[in-house]
């Protein structure tokens, strides 16, 4: 399992942690907290919560490629993914040094994404964010999981017909983006669908109060309880990446689980 740690540099995020204005002190925060707990460090320039503001090309890498290349310089053995749902901000990053893109969709940015990663040698992480999210509402469906594993079998097979490995591809099932509680507890308990069907799972439950049904009478002090229990849950079902705010606590109860299910 690998442990993604979040740094956002776009001043509307949801959460403070990981959340800078400059790249100075951002890279002081990757070089202090990320350098030994994770694999990956995840730089994004647009925050992707509830009815965000987009954020222009040049906005984004005027933020994104500096940080990028000190990353690189200073952190070498770390991965590098870019959150971006731009296909011409993605490319930038790759020829900057990233290894991995990160892009939320409802489908309208795959084929431009995969024109990008065809001729690299980058993987991607799809992750699903439907097209009311950015209205503030949520989508209905009959069956999330089988709505879900429809939208990714899609990209996959996009992806086979163009001759690029599907081992490349990383699916992440959106948690909070334009989905019910319900449906966001309904994902989490079929996890292992997920990861039976496609291998390579992503998941991004940290700071997100998505279902009341969990958060009734929690205090946002106690909301990294609830992140554990997720996190454990997942690395217990197979789950490949958590993409995570607490890194260091993270770290410690990966080492637990793994020690548990390998003892």
């Amino acid at each position: 399992m690998k442990i993604m740690g979040i740094i956002n540099l776009s001043d509307d995020s949801f959460s403070e942690t990981g959340k800078f204005s400059n790249v100075d002190d951002a890279l002081a925060y990757a070089k202090q907290n990320l350098q030994k707990p994770c694999e990956i460090i995840d730089i994004g320039a647009e925050s992707t919560k509830t009815q965000f503001k987009a954020r222009s090309d040049e906005e984004q890498l005027l933020k994104l490629i500096p940080l990028i290349e000190s990353v690189k310089s200073k952190i070498p053995d770390v991965l590098i993914s870019a959150d971006t749902r731009s296909h011409l901000v993605a490319a930038k990053c790759i020829d900057a040094g990233c290894h991995i893109i990160n892009t939320v969709t409802s489908g309208e940015n795959v084929d431009s994404m995969l024109d990008v990663i065809e001729s690299t040698e980058s993987e991607i992480i799809f992750t699903h964010m439907p097209e009311e999210h950015t209205n503030g509402i949520n989508m209905i469906t009959d069956n999330i999981v089988d709505y879900l594993k429809n939208f990714f079998n899609i990209i996959r097979n996009k992806m086979i017909e163009r001759g690029i490995s599907e081992d490349r591809l990383i699916i992440d099932p959106g948690i909070s983006f334009g989905k019910t509680g319900n449906d966001n507890l309904t994902i989490i308990k079929n996890i292992e669908t997920f990861v039976g069907e496609f291998g390579r799972v992503c998941l991004g439950v940290s700071h997100k109060k998505f279902s009341s049904k969990v958060y009734d009478n929690l205090t946002d002090k106690d909301q990294i309880y609830v992140d554990l229990s997720i996190h454990s849950f997942a690395a217990y079902k197979g789950v490949e990446i958590l993409r995570v705010h607490d890194v260091d606590i993270t770290h410690d109860l990966i080492k637990v689980v793994s020690s548990t299910v390998n003892s």
